[in-house]
């Protein structure tokens, strides 16, 4: 939770998309807060940038995009599909790209990560649950002789 100091900050902010931005990021867990703003993490950026080329309008939506994930701004499932879109770069360095970017980046906050971006897992009906109306007739008992 924001503390009073960080709300007066934030009614200072005149963009409203950068305040909701700035008050979500209050509310992360202290370490993803960190790694946002950390001097390693932006130097792992650079480097993986510069190891594939990119230029300073791809490096700067590389950039973009890790603080979206974190924010859970965009689905870490669409990470790698949002990476291509935005830095216009071929599909399997991308996905080079993307893997780099999750085992120096993304795997060290992986649990709260995991956290701010659950799966959906379908809905899968318990034991204890009556039948559906109007199947009763057609369902089968295989315990019965």
């Amino acid at each position: 939770m924001p503390n009073l100091e960080q709300t007066k900050k934030a009614k200072e902010i005149k963009d409203p998309e950068m305040r909701r931005k700035y008050l979500k990021y209050l509310q992360l867990p202290q370490n993803l807060q960190e790694i946002m703003f950390a001097p390693k993490t932006a130097n792992k950026i650079w480097d993986l940038c510069q190891k594939y080329q990119l230029n300073n309008e791809q490096t700067e939506a590389v950039s973009h995009t890790i603080g979206l994930v974190v924010l859970s701004e965009t689905d870490i499932a669409d990470f790698t599909k949002t990476l291509q879109e935005k830095c216009k770069l071929d599909e399997s360095i991308t996905q080079e790209l993307a893997q780099d970017i999750n085992q120096q980046i993304f795997l060290t906050v992986r649990e709260e990560l995991e956290s701010l971006h659950p799966q959906e897992k379908p809905a899968i009906p318990q034991e204890s649950e009556p039948p559906l109306q109007g199947l009763q007739g057609n369902v089968v008992n295989l315990k019965e002789n």
